[in-house]
Parts: structure tokens; sequence; C-alpha cells
């Protein structure tokens, strides 16, 4: 309804699509990206899909109908819906996320060169083996994974499959979690020499989990940061108050939603306007998870 009011008001419109509201990170995103657009007298129209492709699509179509100007997009493409984002008539920005589509814009963190940074942070802290933890069902395509397994790579370090969980769904799922740390920990338990394990998660939302799982291991009393070491991404208001202090990756939430803008804006006003992909650099925010040993 609200929505509706906007279009016939006749202000300049854009559509915000997000895959999970409760998640403070696209929270974050959703409050620069208010602040950018009403500074030019635009409105923004922000939805989330929960995951869901089928609410996804009704949400791009609703966009449609308002007569939004552009879409900034913070969701993953998945392959079955490429085809609805190719042929979408809306300019789309993404944010975050890599559509892996020619025809669409993107402004993300140089993800890669993030997993690198992490990788050496726990080698210099002497980590001995490793793991990684994340949501996504797609790890050969996924940059902090690909950057993490070089770095390691380059000290003659192999990442083996059953050193990476992949959580079903979207969101955190404590139990699936909590299961895959426990085996972990259970391996490290009976082998030499494997200590202090580093392990990087996708997000800060998953190594706050690593770090109550980790205390819950009943067979060792396992220490953090002495024997198990965790990294987040993210650097979530949550990362600085959490026991300890997570070492998390870190980065201005601003550069994102400016550059994203700055490309909606030439989108819309130039007719050879040719899309980009814009990585922005990051830093390690290093805290009481792991050893300052930088």
């Amino acid at each position: 309804v609200y929505g509706k009011y906007l279009s016939e008001s006749g202000r300049t419109l854009f559509g915000v699509l997000l895959s999970d509201s409760s998640n403070p990170f696209f929270g974050a995103l959703a409050d620069h990206l208010r602040d950018a657009v009403y500074g030019s007298g635009a409105e923004l129209i922000i939805a989330s899909s929960g995951g869901d492709l089928c609410r996804e699509r009704q949400i791009l179509d609703m966009f449609v109908d308002l007569k939004c100007r552009g879409i900034f997009s913070c969701v993953p493409v998945l392959p079955e819906q490429k085809d609805l984002f190719t042929r979408y008539p809306l300019p789309i920005v993404s944010l975050a996320e890599d559509p892996g589509l020619e025809d669409i814009d993107s402004v993300l963190v140089d993800n890669r060169a993030a997993g690198r940074q992490v990788a050496k942070h726990l080698l210099g802290c002497g980590c001995r083996s490793f793991a990684y933890i994340t949501t996504e069902d797609h790890t050969e395509q996924d940059p902090r994974l690909r950057g993490y397994r070089e770095q390691l790579l380059q000290k003659g370090i192999s990442l083996p499959e059953d050193r990476i969980g992949i959580l079903p769904g979207s969101s955190t799922n404590a139990r699936d979690l909590a299961g895959f740390v426990h085996s972990l920990l259970d391996r490290v338990d009976s082998q030499a020499n494997t200590l202090p394990v580093g392990i990087f998660c996708e997000h800060d939302l998953l190594a706050v989990e690593v770090i109550g799982a980790v205390r819950r291991y009943r067979r060792r009393n396992y220490q953090i940061p002495e024997d198990i070491m965790v990294a987040g991404f993210d650097d979530l208001p949550v990362a600085p108050l959490v026991q300890p202090p997570l070492t998390t990756v870190s980065y201005r939430y601003a550069a994102i939603v400016e550059n994203a803008y700055k490309v909606m804006a030439d989108r819309l006003s130039d007719p050879e306007h040719r899309p980009v992909r814009l990585e922005i650099p990051s830093s390690l925010t290093v805290r009481g998870s792991t050893k300052s040993c930088l």
C-alpha cells in the first residue's frame, strides 16, 4: 500500500531486494542505501524474499508495477534465476553478491583477497590445521574459500573436503553447525600435531556459533584462541561483544553503497553505460578469538 502511494506521488523510487531482512549485515546495507537515496530526494521500497525464489520473482514484478527506476539486489543469482535477472526490464546493481551475469553491475568486497588475508593471519599465528564453514552450496565458486585455499597451498597445506562445513539453507542452523564442529574436533583429538586449528567462517554469525560449539565440546576442554582460532567476516556489531571478541574481515559498508548508487546514477543517465564490477578492499580486525601475531 505504501509503495503504491509513493508510486502515485510521482517520487523517484528504487527497489531493494534482500534475501534475509533479519540479518544485521543486510540491515546495515539498507540503512546506508536509505541515507544515500534520501539525500537525492528519492525513496526506497525494501522487500525480503526470505530465500524463497517464487517470492523473489513476485517482488521483482512488484518493483516493475510500482515504476521503480532501478533495483539494488542483495541476493545471490542462482542458476534457475539467471534467465529472470538477464531479461529483467529495470537496471540492477548487485550489492555484496557477484551475480555472474555480464549485464548486471555489481559492487562487492574483494572476497578472494580477504580469504587470503585470513589464511595468512592464521598461518602467522601458528595454526597447523584449518577449516572453513559456509552456508553456500556452491563452494567451487566461493571466492573467499578460493583465496583461503590459495594462501594455504602456498605453504604446502591442503584443505580437504572434510574440513569444509556446508550448512543447509541461508541461515545459521546451530545444530548442524555444532555437529560439524564437534566432528572436526573429534578428528583433531585423535591426531597428533594438529593444534592450533584455524576456522574461517563465511560470516560473523556463523563464527559466533562456532565459538559456542567449541565451548560445548565435551571430550576435551579446548580453549580459544590457544587451541582453536576463529575468524569471521563483515565485522557486525556482535563481533566485539562476543567472548572472546571476534577477529573478522572488516570494510566500509558505506563504500559499497556509495559506489553502487554512483553506478546506478551512471546507468540511468548514460545510454552507453557498460556494466562494471567494483571490488571494495577490506582489512582484518584482529581480536581475541585469534592471536595478535601479524
